[in-house]
């Protein structure tokens, strides 16, 4: 259902409510493969995308090389067919069906740049899907909405709980 438009119209109220929308299916298969898992997000509105992101592949949650990395399947979504998206500089060519580009097989960062609004998800394939055969022995897929560049903080500030013990503690 990529590429479908829901929009909330006024009721017996006069006032259109805000919705909230999700994302997935019931039996993923991202590429292909055998098996299939559940995988749903909550998807960003319209006026939350951006035009700038950056990426970073998937690591090896193992404890025996946490250098290594998954490959990750991304999809960058428009708005408008007219949109140009770059990837590390360079046009992106291949629009699916007037709304999205799909990118395959990264292993590195990307920095994502468009001249209108994208939204940009990343995919990690599931256990004997794509190229996974070897890289990834276990594991469902999962899809990662990014947030842009434009919605990063430039200060944030941790506050450490005084006693951790304490907060963490669960009565018997």
């Amino acid at each position: 259902m990529t590429g479908s438009k829901v929009v909330s119209i006024p009721g017996g109220d006069a006032v259109c409510h805000p919705v909230a929308m999700f994302s997935g299916s019931s039996r993923i298969i991202i590429c292909n493969g055998d098996g299939g898992e559940i995988m749903q997000q909550q998807i960003f509105p319209a006026q939350a995308w951006g035009t700038r992101y950056l990426t970073h592949h998937t690591l090896n949650n193992t404890n025996t090389n946490i250098n290594e990395t998954f490959r990750n399947y991304y999809r960058v979504c428009v708005q408008d067919p007219s949109t140009v998206v770059k990837r590390n500089g360079v046009v992106m060519t291949g629009l699916i069906n007037n709304f999205y580009y799909e990118l395959m097989d990264s292993t590195g960062g990307d920095y994502f740049t468009a001249d209108k609004p994208i939204l940009v998800s990343q995919y990690t394939p599931g256990k004997n899907q794509c190229w996974n055969t070897l890289q990834n022995p276990y594991g469902d897929p999962e899809m990662i909405y990014l947030s842009p560049v434009e919605q990063g903080q430039k200060m944030f500030c941790f506050i450490p709980p005084q006693n951790l013990a304490l907060t963490m503690s669960i009565p018997i």
